[in-house]
């Protein structure tokens, strides 16, 4: 009754923004509450009303202006700040998407970013952990995604896709499209892909 759905496509928007809390006291030790605290005011002053939140995850941490903190739970400072990834997609987008899957009697759990849900589908958590670069060839489209240490460090969709290869096959050997696809798909692969 319930399912998980992807989202993806050029209209997919990321940025990296800057956020910063000053703790309580100086030499205050940072919690897990200070960080909830810093990514939640990034996310209410960064994210548009037009758009929809679909991921959110600092990159770098900066305590007392000592920068590439990976983890700063535990460490003691005055001002902490953080480089965070936002990636969000149309609001209207989703609602529709939310919509058609409602009209089909089912309800969303969760929406997910195609290029996480791709990584959580075909790479091993070792893979995750120590990276990978996830490139989803579409029709349409590609859309690249870089993950690292078990979160996605880059994103994005370029508007080129099999079907461009196809045309442009078409085109300089000026053959038919038909059968530019079908030497596409016939001998189309890489040496030693599995």
């Amino acid at each position: 009754s319930s399912v998980f759905v992807n989202i993806g496509g050029i209209n997919i928007k990321q940025e990296i923004v800057n956020s910063v809390i000053t703790l309580p006291q100086r030499g205050c030790e940072i919690t897990k509450r200070n960080i909830d605290s810093l990514v939640e005011s990034c996310r209410i002053v960064s994210v548009p009303l037009d758009r929809h939140l679909l991921y959110i995850m600092p990159v770098e941490y900066i305590v007392d202006g000592q920068d590439e903190i990976r983890d700063p739970v535990g460490l003691c400072g005055a001002r902490l700040e953080a480089k965070i990834l936002i990636i969000t997609a149309p609001f209207n987008h989703v609602q529709n998407l939310t919509k058609a899957v409602n009209y089909s009697g089912l309800e969303i759990e969760d929406i997910a970013l195609t290029p996480l849900a791709n990584a959580v589908s075909v790479l091993t958590e070792e893979e995750r952990k120590k990276g990978a670069l996830l490139i989803d060839f579409k029709t349409d489209m590609t859309e690249l995604a870089v993950i690292t240490n078990g979160s996605l460090a880059f994103f994005e969709s370029l508007p080129i896709g099999q079907e461009s290869v196809t045309n442009e096959m078409s085109s300089r050997l000026k053959i038919p499209y038909e059968f530019a696809q079908e030497l596409k798909v016939k001998y189309g692969f890489l040496e030693g892909a599995q």
